[in-house]
């Protein structure tokens, strides 16, 4: 049984409106505790930094795929409640991500 199409259209704007105040959402849990959010020491350890943010992208990947939303609205919302990253930090983290894919595919369709 398919889906009409008026229905993937409500379906995608509910998530769309489910994950667009989440990106400020770790910042409005920050304040309201009275603190700044910490910024990360050198001395970290890089595994535990990792760790989520392996566990971000690939949740986005298989969610993407299976829904077929870009993975970017899944990402930058996820980094910014799970990680420390500001908003900027995650947006330009997952514009990041895509250069290589977008390289690619534009000079295998050039060629």
């Amino acid at each position: 049984n398919k889906l009409s199409e008026r229905t993937l259209k409500r379906g995608l704007a509910a998530v769309m409106y489910t994950a667009a105040p989440a990106v400020h959402l770790q910042s409005f849990i920050d304040s309201s505790k009275g603190g700044e959010k910490k910024t990360t020491d050198e001395s970290v350890a890089l595994m535990p930094r990792l760790l989520p943010a392996a566990i971000i992208g690939s949740s986005a990947g298989v969610f993407s795929g299976i829904t077929g939303l870009g993975g970017g609205i899944i990402t930058v919302s996820a980094f910014t409640l799970f990680t420390d990253l500001t908003y900027k930090q995650a947006l330009g983290t997952s514009l990041c991500a895509m250069v290589l894919p977008a390289s690619v595919g534009a000079a295998c369709r050039s060629f």
